[in-house]
């Protein structure tokens, strides 16, 4: 993500002006930027809107491939959506930082994509294994698991 503030008018030109409140400068309007690693090209760029506006794009309300078949919400279809104009072939991978992180992110973008992706979940820990996390933090560490990580 990156942001933007308008220098000489209001709005910037932009049709949707988000003020995310930041320390120690708010952003103003929020990109959400997919780029090609190695080259640094920008593949892809997308402008955060009002929740009611990026209801409009692709992959909202549909149903996930999660056991529940839950809906799709915003800021998950924000995630497809992106993935999805990135071009991305099958057996790619993209990387994003812990807003994107969600088990049902994983799960969706290798079902509807077949592309890999790697993330921290910090929180919403719904359908994470959190159990066998820990069973094996424990198995390697013993009595001081706190500290250390395993990557699943």
């Amino acid at each position: 993500m990156s942001g933007w503030q308008p220098k000489t008018t209001k709005l910037g030109g932009l049709p949707s002006y988000t003020l995310e409140p930041r320390k120690p400068v708010p952003l103003g309007t929020m990109f959400h930027n997919g780029v090609e690693c190695i080259s640094g090209v920008l593949v892809v760029q997308d402008i955060v809107q009002l929740p009611e506006q990026q209801a409009w794009k692709d992959y909202h309300a549909e149903l996930s491939s999660l056991p529940n078949g839950s809906p799709i919400l915003v800021h998950m279809a924000e995630v497809l959506w992106l993935v999805d104009k990135a071009k991305i072939p099958c057996g790619g991978w993209v990387g994003g930082n812990s807003w994107f992180g969600l088990v049902m992110s994983a799960v969706e973008v290798m079902t509807k994509f077949g592309v890999h992706l790697m993330w921290i979940i910090k929180q919403n820990q719904h359908w994470f294994p959190m159990k066998p996390l820990h069973a094996m933090l424990k198995a390697w560490f013993k009595d001081q698991p706190a500290g250390h990580w395993v990557t699943f």
